[in-house]
């Protein structure tokens, strides 16, 4: 906003304040982006968001991990308002080690209970027991810490690991991973904790046949309560030696007994949903030593199979999962590309009935490389939104959100973004998206990670518009409670402040008696504000604060041509339209953390060095 523009406003401007407006009005971001969050830790190496899910409010929650300058890491959830992306609030947690190793603590899944308050699980490096499965609540409103509980096994030196959340209605917390106990390395293991206190109510361990390392990996819950989760259990055999074995356990939500467990040779579990008659829907590889794609359809009651569909052509498997209305099932993971030039992500939809394929359709860039889907939800008119990694020729890695067309998986639209680092770089290869999450208007937040010149890899959270995948007005009355908030905590004397939220106030309820607002009224309030502000200079308000009020009154001055509330282009038409059972956020793919390195991979899974730690050696 210029100074005549502001001038004819009414609004006094100087030249440090039009300067400070500038500032406030410029965005990076790209045109296509509702808006764009990125962060860097102090220690300008390696920070990713890998875990998305939205407040009943239609806030962001980000958690991942930072980089510190000490090398160490940091378990991290980052609220984010859902208009705007401004940084509500920020907690960084670390665990009680003192020499603390280059990766140490992280966030790898979180949630938000029925009270809007915060649930995550990840891991956290301490001073008697090593890495922990740690589980920690913060207060929804300004991220204040409200428990932890620090969860490990019997062998105090084996790593702990905490990848999956959930919370039920009760405001209880499920989380699953995995946790080292003496005598049999890694165990498969999932826990329910109560929302009130963090304390355990109970907790299930499973140890595979040949006591190796055993890890759950997907998690859901059906209508009565009832845990389902997945994962695999490492074995020995002398024909094909050390491989994993795919395994799905039913368990009581009451006290975690078992009901039914099943399991079968060369298999894993990365992906686990529930139809509304509490079929379970299960996706992972395994069937072959060729690694093809492996879903299944489970009788809920009993375990029994009722289809079990596999796919050759898919390189690691089924990633992330999702069932519509009518019982079909929708799944995301990668598949060979032509010619075996590299692995492209693959959406696929199959007939709930019986596992038969109803559509496939491959997302890929113009490069070569290792591309995946790392997450998969349903709109409510049953489209895919799928994000991940893709790699084109001119861009290299890039972060991917793509929307199909959910009767035929027609692409409906892909945006694909870069940091500003360059694409021929090593650390390129980072950039990517990990989790998605949806907004009560199918709006789009996803979280990953940028490759940046000067800071490395970054944090990162993008918003979009659902139906288009494009910019959408700003909620300007969302925008105003913020900065009423904001100036109702802040610590100028008490008359300046009434002063200023009465003429927000009236500000509010001109925009709210008209979507498009009064602009010539609100144009005279502005300028008032903004008189108000710069003869408070001098006068007990600091120049500063004078100076980010006047900012204020510019920023507003420029929603007011897009005032009202956001609205998005209209979808193209579909033949049918029904509502989505599915849960609307989601968490990083276990293949995608195996192949960060954050996941061990045991003997058997080639990949990069881990960073998590090095699984034992075997006999």
């Amino acid at each position: 906003m210029n100074r005549r523009v502001l001038s004819a406003l009414g609004v006094v401007c100087l030249e440090r304040v039009c300067l400070l407006a500038a500032v406030l009005l410029a965005s990076p971001a790209s045109p296509l982006l509702a808006w764009q969050f990125t962060a860097s830790g102090s220690g300008t190496d390696d920070d990713r968001a890998l875990s998305i899910a939205l407040d009943p409010s239609g806030n962001v929650l980000a958690a991942g991990y930072f980089t510190l300058e000490t090398r160490s890491t940091s378990f991290t959830v980052v609220k984010l308002s859902g208009p705007t992306g401004l940084e509500l609030w920020r907690r960084d947690i670390q665990g009680s080690a003192t020499q603390k190793r280059a990766f140490s603590d992280a966030a790898f899944s979180v949630a938000v209970d029925p009270a809007g308050d915060v649930i995550a699980v990840g891991v956290t490096e301490n001073m008697e027991t090593d890495y922990d499965f740690t589980v920690v609540k913060l207060a929804g409103k300004d991220g204040t810490e409200l428990w932890r509980n620090h969860i490990h096994g019997s062998d105090p030196n084996y790593p702990a690991f905490g990848s999956l959340v959930a919370v039920l209605p009760s405001g209880d917390v499920l989380a699953a991973g995995f946790i080292g106990n003496l005598g049999a390395s890694a165990d498969f293991f999932v826990t329910k904790l109560s929302g009130r206190d963090g304390s355990e109510l109970w907790r299930k361990t499973i140890n595979g046949a040949s006591s190796l390392e055993d890890y759950a990996f997907a998690l859901s819950v059906d209508s009565r309560g009832d845990v389902a989760a997945g994962g695999e259990t490492w074995h020995f055999r002398r024909d094909i030696g050390y491989h994993p074995d795919y395994l799905i356990v039913k368990l009581s939500g009451d006290n975690g007994e078992e009901i039914w467990r099943t399991s079968a040779e060369l298999g894993n579990i990365g992906a686990l949903t529930v139809d509304p008659d509490d079929n379970i829907f299960a996706g992972g590889y395994g069937a072959s030593e060729t690694n093809n794609s492996l879903t299944i359809k489970m009788v809920g009651r009993t375990g029994a199979t009722s289809w079990l569909n596999t796919d050759p052509a898919f390189g690691s498997g089924i990633s992330s999962m999702a069932v519509d209305r009518l019982a079909d099932v929708v799944a995301a993971g990668t598949e060979w590309k032509s010619g075996m030039l590299g692995i492209e992500g693959v959406v696929q939809k199959l007939s709930g009935t019986d596992g038969s394929e109803i559509w496939s359709q491959p997302l890929s860039g113009s490069g070569i490389g290792y591309e995946f889907l790392s997450a998969l939800l349903l709109d409510k008119s049953q489209d895919p939104l799928v994000a991940g990694t893709t790699v084109n020729s001119d861009t290299g890695y890039d972060f991917t959100v793509a929307k199909m067309l959910g009767q035929d998986g027609r692409l409906l639209w892909r945006r694909s973004f870069g940091g500003s680092g360059d694409p021929t770089s090593p650390d390129a290869i980072s950039e990517g998206a990990a989790a998605l999450g949806l907004d009560s208007e199918d709006n789009v937040a996803a979280g990953g990670y940028f490759f940046n010149e000067e800071t490395g890899i970054d944090f990162t959270v993008v918003k979009l518009c659902g139906s288009t995948g494009e910019d959408f007005p700003p909620d300007i009355l969302s925008f105003l409670r913020e900065e009423a908030d904001y100036l109702e905590g802040t610590a100028i004397q008490r008359g300046l402040r009434e002063g200023l939220l009465r003429r927000l106030q009236i500000m509010r309820r001109l925009l709210e008696a008209d979507a498009k607002g009064n602009r010539l009224a609100v144009a005279n309030v502005l300028g008032a504000f903004a008189r108000l502000a710069e003869t408070q200079r001098g006068r007990g308000i600091p120049d500063l604060i004078s100076d980010q009020l006047l900012g204020f009154a510019s920023r507003l001055q420029s929603l007011i041509p897009t005032a009202g509330k956001p609205s998005c282009k209209a979808s193209p038409a579909r033949t049918r339209v029904a509502s989505s059972t599915h849960g609307r956020h989601s968490s990083v793919s276990i293949p995608m953390l195996r192949a960060m390195g954050l996941v061990p991979a045991p003997v058997g899974i080639s990949g990069p060095q881990q960073r998590f730690y090095r699984p034992r050696s075997h006999p």
